[in-house]
């Protein structure tokens, strides 16, 4: 099976997972994330000139590439992996599941991609940093965050913001130049907050 036929044959069931069975503490990894990730995984892609199976195997490793979740919080990645395989094992060979697999482990932070396809979904992961929204996905990560007791309040969180933005940098020469510019924007926002308390 080649990973489009894949994709198409897990969609609904895996995104049915995803909106239904996830804690709902889950505000920022849920079912939305992992659209947006899939869809930014697409555009970033066609910016770059990947296309045909190399793409599907991004769209594939970013439907899975939370689904960690519904199993346990730390490491969901390596969670991730193991759900994909058991859903992959009787469709793919073992170097396709080891693509998959590795694209899946490169959105672990801090990200290390290798090759461009896990540089893709590891911009596309973090697209948000450098977009309007921002601010809106931002403020779910935090109540998701608080909700799973690993942070209490809103300075220690922007505290935060501002070193993740400081050192975050997009893989792509198309997402630095398309999101790299809002992130700078953003960090200041978040710097006046922090500097105003």
């Amino acid at each position: 099976m080649n990973f489009e036929a894949f994709y198409a044959s897990v969609y609904d069931r895996i995104m049915t997972d995803l909106k239904t069975k996830l804690s709902e503490n889950y505000l920022y990894h849920d079912a939305r994330h992992t659209l947006d990730v899939i869809i930014e995984s697409a555009a970033i892609a066609e910016r770059e000139g990947v296309e045909g199976e190399d793409l599907h195997a991004l769209k594939t490793a970013a439907l899975f590439h939370d689904a960690g979740f519904l199993f346990q919080r730390k490491n969901h990645e390596e969670a991730s992996v193991s759900y994909f395989k058991r859903w992959a094992e009787p469709c793919f060979d073992e170097e396709q599941i080891g693509i998959i697999s590795g694209l899946i482990i490169a959105t672990k932070m801090p990200q290390q991609p290798v090759g461009l396809l896990q540089q893709i979904i590891c911009d596309a992961d973090l697209d948000y940093l450098g977009r309007d929204d921002f601010e809106t996905i931002a403020e779910c990560l935090y109540l998701e965050m608080k909700a799973c007791n690993e942070i209490d309040n809103h300075h220690t969180w922007n505290e935060i913001q501002v070193k993740f933005l400081s050192a975050h940098q997009y893989h792509t020469a198309s997402s630095r130049a398309l999101r790299g510019p809002k992130v700078l924007d953003h960090l200041n926002v978040v710097r006046r907050k922090v500097a105003s308390l």
